[in-house]
């Protein structure tokens, strides 16, 4: 499922890149879990209008592990992007 997912998501499908970061983000389908990979595909699924990836992404800045920064400006973008939708 991984590799079919990862060619999704390498053609631009913004659900593929959301599935594959909540997968990066819990260690979940055999990959070793990794925050930098999660955030940039939120990224790229949020930049394409990906509701949940926005959420996801705020959070992320939000409550950042250790490795990244906490960026409140980014965090209050990427929620006002998704709130659009609500």
């Amino acid at each position: 499922a991984v590799r079919l997912f990862r060619l999704a998501a390498d053609l631009g499908l913004a659900q593929a890149q959301f599935v594959l970061a909540t997968w990066y983000e819990d260690g979940r389908g055999g990959l070793s879990k990794s925050w930098i990979e999660a955030v940039g595909l939120y990224k790229l699924a949020a930049d394409q209008g990906h509701v949940g990836a926005q959420l996801n992404l705020a959070l992320c800045y939000a409550y950042p592990p250790t490795q990244m920064s906490q960026n409140p400006e980014t965090t209050a973008h990427f929620n006002q992007l998704a709130a659009h939708y609500y």
